[in-house]
């Protein structure tokens, strides 16, 4: 039990499985994809916080991915009569001390949207962390959540090339290509995907489109050439539209301009449907980088920062 409030206690109790962890964010309103989280060699790891009268006030979760030897912090909840500065440090103490002694870690990471450049409340948060094992947190640049308005897509698309003739679906299909919803795709195709991601020569981490319920069947779909996939896009509803959470171009297909036909058929079904939509662009992809600045340029109305917090073992 942890004594944060003078009277009142709280225990940390572990999560054992990602549909728990789903089941307990749902009791809070919160929708949170958790089956598509979990990817080859990570493990989960997260707390309910229970009130001494038994009942469920809060969540702490993180994922470890043996590959990077990292332990990356996923969310953080107390419900608003529960919240005060002190649990919210005692459980994220907790939390990492935890990852610590079950998977001794390199890195300890924490990456979030930020739109205030000056005050953040994570970064102060974890520096009032009394955990003398574990080194100052050092904050960097993560890359950016773009907000894309389909109205202005939808206008300058001609401009932009998505809307041309030439990148319409039957036109595509006149060249052998097929838009399977992701809705509808079986065994068949799903097993070649599988296959595909076991491939080293294919740089898919963190872009399997297996990613469990939570996704939009309207904007998620798999583009086929005759038996072979050549790629894929899952899409998610968020706020006023979708986020774009998995875009991927098989190699060998990426020759054939396969990738400029999903992409186009992507950016034509999403304008139909959602007033905007959302991707992550991250720092190190240069070239993800180029095609929203300049390609989408015009129809970018918000950049929303992501950061990237850091801690090491001190020593």
């Amino acid at each position: 039990m942890c004594d944060t409030k003078g009277r009142e206690k709280y225990a940390f109790l572990p999560i054992d499985s990602y549909e728990e962890l789903r089941e307990t964010y749902a009791s809070f309103g919160i929708k949170f994809a958790a089956s598509s989280l979990l990817q080859k060699n990570q493990q989960l790891l997260a707390l309910g916080i229970h009130s001494v009268a038994g009942e469920t006030c809060g969540i702490a979760s993180g994922v470890y991915s043996q590959k990077e030897k990292r332990f990356l912090i996923l969310g953080l909840y107390i419900r608003r009569q529960d919240r005060s500065k002190e649990l919210v440090r005692a459980v994220l103490g907790d939390l990492l001390g935890r990852a610590r002694q079950q998977f001794h870690p390199d890195l300890y990471a924490w990456v979030y949207k930020q739109k205030e450049e000056g005050r953040d409340p994570r970064l102060s948060l974890v520096k009032g962390l009394d955990l003398p094992w574990l080194s100052p947190a050092v904050r960097r640049r993560a890359g950016a959540l773009m907000k894309l308005d389909t109205a202005i897509l939808q206008e300058s698309g001609s401009k932009m090339r998505h809307n041309r003739s030439y990148w319409s679906p039957e036109h595509v299909a006149s060249l052998g290509y097929a838009f399977l919803p992701w809705e509808t795709c079986g065994e068949e195709i799903k097993g070649k995907i599988r296959a595909m991601l076991a491939l080293p020569e294919e740089n898919t981490e963190g872009l399997s489109p297996f990613v469990g319920d939570e996704y939009d069947p309207d904007t998620s779909f798999v583009l086929a050439h005759e038996d072979s996939v050549c790629g894929w896009v899952i899409c998610a509803k968020f706020n006023d539209g979708v986020e774009i959470r998995r875009w991927y171009i098989v190699r060998d297909a990426r020759r054939n301009r396969a990738g400029q036909f999903l992409g186009a058929y992507m950016l034509q079904v999403i304008q139909e449907r959602y007033k905007a939509v959302y991707f992550k662009v991250l720092e190190h992809s240069k070239s993800m980088l180029r095609f929203a600045k300049g390609y989408l340029g015009g129809a970018i109305v918000e950049e929303i920062p992501l950061y990237r917090l850091e801690m090491k073992e001190s020593g």
